[in-house]
């Protein structure tokens, strides 16, 4: 049924006045408005840690590093440190680890891929003698090695052979000195895998020349410091340690000592002759160190002015035994 046209204008104004008064009633107040919370299936991830945590968790990786690093296994070291360093590490302690693990993986580097030997030609030497040493690189890994002797804007690959020589007299001293002698590679190094190549260098003269009643003995090492390393497609720019080397410079005439030391000790005791006391201790075959140690013992107390030379050669005694 419809409705007259007065009474229809009268209904749709009824209708607006209603509406108008129910939108009003529904505004809202925003200083009394409240926050809306809306419920998500969201997970919160674990806090941060505090510095205390960081602090505690750095020290004890790199006390694991150190540790493992101590016992010989560069390769436990390694994995140690990178996985603090990702982790995060304080600022104070960013030296030490970044130093670890650069010996770390220049010892990785030395043992599972390229390897530097110095090898001396002789392990004793007379007296004011050059000694020859080769140096020797391998490769340890299972592709090609290539070590390029220059490349164009670095500097040249470069061996740079350290040299420390510690001179023992008669009298129970000792001093130490050190020598840096660089040699730059002379060819580019391209070896299969097993397969080594080897270079001579010769330490001058007059580095191994006595000024003393006594004897030498030189240390040999150093690091190789190449333009890069390549093996298979890796690439690597870590200064290799050398291997080291250890050579005695005794004084001239030597030789028949060296062929029996456990005798010319005893001639020497007899003779009391302190250079050649100190030599043929020196010279010993493990073996012949205890029975060696109980004539000296005799001979100091037999005759007093041979206790300066007889401590010497005691003192070397137990070095050589510690493997010094």
């Amino acid at each position: 049924m419809s409705l007259p046209r007065g009474r229809r204008i009268a209904a749709a104004a009824l209708l607006l006045f209603t509406t108008v008064c129910a939108s009003k009633e529904a505004e809202i107040d925003p200083y009394a408005a409240k926050p809306v919370v809306l419920r998500a299936n969201v997970k919160e991830g674990p806090p941060s840690p505090d510095a205390a945590t960081v602090a505690a968790r750095a020290q004890s990786s790199f006390a694991a590093a150190q540790a493992a690093w101590s016992s010989g296994d560069a390769l436990t070291a390694l994995a140690i440190v990178n996985h603090a360093m990702l982790e995060g590490v304080p600022a104070e302690l960013e030296g030490p680890f970044r130093d670890l693990r650069a010996k770390a993986r220049a010892s990785v580097v030395a043992t599972k891929v390229c390897r530097v030997r110095a090898i001396a030609e002789k392990d004793a030497v007379a007296d004011g003698d050059e000694i020859v040493v080769r140096l020797e690189f391998a490769n340890l890994s299972t592709a090609t090695l290539r070590v390029p002797r220059a490349q164009e804007g670095t500097s040249d690959a470069l061996v740079v052979l350290q040299l420390v020589r510690e001179d023992f007299d008669v009298y129970g001293n000792a001093r130490s000195a050190d020598f840096t002698l660089p040699s730059p590679v002379e060819q580019d190094l391209v070896l299969e895998p097993g397969r080594s190549h080897a270079t001579r260098f010769t330490i001058p003269a007059e580095l191994a020349k006595l000024s003393h009643q006594g004897l030498s003995v030189i240390r040999l090492g150093g690091a190789f410091r190449p333009v890069a390393i390549r093996v298979g497609d890796t690439e690597l720019f870590d200064a290799i340690p050398i291997e080291k080397a250890t050579v005695r410079v005794f004084m001239k005439g030597y030789e028949p000592m060296a062929a029996d030391p456990f005798g010319s000790l005893k001639k020497a005791v007899e003779k009391r002759s302190p250079p050649h006391i100190l030599t043929a201790a020196e010279l010993l075959a493990p073996g012949d160190r205890p029975a060696a140690r109980t004539i000296l013992v005799a001979a100091k107390a037999k005759d007093e002015a041979l206790t300066g030379s007889v401590d010497a050669a005691l003192a070397r005694l137990v070095a050589l035994d510690a493997g010094r």
